[in-house]
């Protein structure tokens, strides 16, 4: 039999022996991070190698459970596809949504109401909405980014200028648009108000950024940007949801920009009631409201209940959006403008395969872009998620007391599954075979992982000996894995997809000096 270690057996080969002893256990050490790098994702790798283990603890809140965090892809895939019996999603996702979304699917726990959930959002991650929908706007805003960095390129004469904002600006629009419709990002107004500048005085070293001159944002836009940047709060508190309740509550900016929000969605809700019936198919739907909004309508008339269009579960389904996409895919992106500018010839080598692909001499257009196959496109979009530094965790719950990689998991243990740390983008730490669950040790041949080069950024990897794309070529858990992977994958990728292929056709990314990358 396996020899099995306690929870608090692995105190002492987890992060600091005397964590356990101290009231506020790792919180200190954990925040003094956070407030010095501003995430705590990051951190969690960098404590793996201290024991050189692959299963640690944090006790992070006074008397409760510690968290236990686990870098190993094998056993990850093992926890999310085939475990699931014995974990669930975690209730510290909960903590995180509870204040501003108690009714969204990422909070639920997997059962019938997750499900109910699923069934109301589904059709708006189908190839038919994105295709129709989502992508055409995707495409729109996109295109008003590069429009955007040409004014700045104009008026910076070869100089660096900042980006990050736009980037952030750009994606916030377009999941607003592909959920709400209509417009509410502030680039368009930027842009106008860069054109019609007619040059500036710009630093004499050429190395030096210029500052451009920037206007307001709107409400609207203010309001979301807001509450999406509160979420920080309960992400880095050892009590998430009585540090979020507080802030939202008792800051006049945050809580007036979610009485701002909860209007604009009602506001929305009842726009798309009435325009329903002019809708014919779905080529016709103008927004994912809509499509949730139609399928409620028929949801309740097959349960034989009359439609509750303005929900709880609606709006925090629709406001979900927003929070799910917005952040997590900003930082992407801007880890894939990262790398590419950091590994020309991987930039150069994509843009080749552009130019082979759309020969027209214009910008693809979104028809293009999602009927065309484009193999290392798909390996870049798969290395930049990979090799990112910043990776959220895939949280499970243990439903029962159970074991990891010889260590004894408690009944309602919250384990953290990161996927930015050893096995990933560093060297995996020693595991004895014998330690891995049955499920994990019978599809061991199933494992397939990063070679001596892991901690390389190299797209090729995920490209077979035919030139093909390979999305099982080795772990990858951005989205997660299994029936609680990312519901939103599909709309990421294709966003990351359209700005990608729209900012590398368009600019060369040079390389800036070291203080600026």
């Amino acid at each position: 039999m396996a020899e099995v270690m306690s929870l608090s057996a692995f105190a002492a080969i987890s992060m600091i022996a005397k964590s356990a002893q101290r009231l506020l256990g790792d919180a200190p050490d954990v925040l003094k991070h956070v407030n010095k790098h501003g995430d705590i994702y990051a951190y969690f790798p960098k404590l793996m190698t201290q024991p050189n283990e692959p299963v640690i603890q944090l006790f992070m809140l006074p008397f409760g459970r510690p968290w236990v965090i686990v870098s190993d892809p094998r056993e990850a895939s093992d926890i999310m596809i085939r475990r699931t019996k014995e974990f669930d999603r975690s209730s510290f996702i909960g903590q995180l949504f509870n204040v501003l979304l108690p009714k969204n699917q990422a909070a639920l726990p997997t059962g019938d109401e997750w499900l109910a959930h699923r069934r109301l959002t589904g059709d708006v991650m189908t190839p038919s909405f994105l295709n129709w929908v989502a992508g055409p706007q995707m495409w729109s805003t996109a295109s008003k980014l590069v429009d955007l960095w040409r004014e700045k390129a104009r008026l910076a004469k070869a100089r660096p200028f900042r980006g990050e904002v736009d980037v952030h600006n750009n994606l916030l629009h377009i999941i607003w648009r592909g959920t709400f419709g209509g417009e509410i990002g502030p680039n368009e107004a930027r842009l106008k108000n860069l054109a019609s500048i007619q040059g500036l005085d710009v630093p004499t070293d050429i190395d030096r950024p210029v500052d451009l001159p920037e206007i307001e944002d709107p409400p609207a836009f203010k309001a979301i940007e807001l509450l999406i940047k509160s979420m920080e709060i309960p992400t880095s508190s050892p009590f998430p949801t009585l540090a979020h309740w507080l802030a939202v509550t008792f800051r006049r900016d945050w809580a007036n920009a979610r009485k701002a929000k909860d209007a604009l969605i009602r506001t929305k809700l009842k726009e798309a009631s009435e325009e329903l019936s002019q809708r014919q198919t779905e080529r016709d739907f103008a927004s994912a409201l809509e499509v949730v909004v139609a399928k409620e309508i028929k949801m309740a008339e097959k349960e034989g209940r009359s439609a509750d269009l303005e929900s709880q579960a609606i709006q925090d389904e629709l406001f979900g959006f927003l929070i799910g996409d917005s952040d997590t895919t900003t930082s992407t992106m801007l880890w894939g403008l990262k790398f590419l500018t950091a590994h020309q010839q991987v930039q150069s080598k994509l843009r080749g395969f552009l130019r082979d692909s759309f020969p027209e001499g214009r910008m693809p257009k979104i028809e293009d872009i999602t009927n065309t196959s484009i193999p290392y496109l798909d390996a870049v979009i798969n290395e930049i998620l990979r090799a990112r530094k910043i990776n959220p965790p895939n949280v499970r719950k243990a439903l029962r007391d159970t074991q990891i990689l010889g260590y004894h998991i408690p009944k309602g243990t919250d384990v953290f599954l990161i996927s930015n740390g050893p096995g990933y983008i560093m060297d995996p730490l020693p595991i004895d075979e014998y330690k891995r669950s049955h499920t994990s040790k019978a599809n061991r041949d199933k494992a397939r992982l990063w070679g001596d080069d892991r901690a390389a950024f190299k797209s090729e990897r995920w490209l077979d000996e035919n030139g093909n794309f390979d999305p099982d070529a080795g772990p990858m858990h951005a989205f997660g894995a299994g029936q609680r992977s990312c519901f939103g994958r599909r709309w990421a990728l294709l966003e990351l997809q359209v700005l990608i292929v729209c900012v590398v056709w368009s600019f060369e990314l040079l390389p800036t000096p070291p203080s600026l990358s």
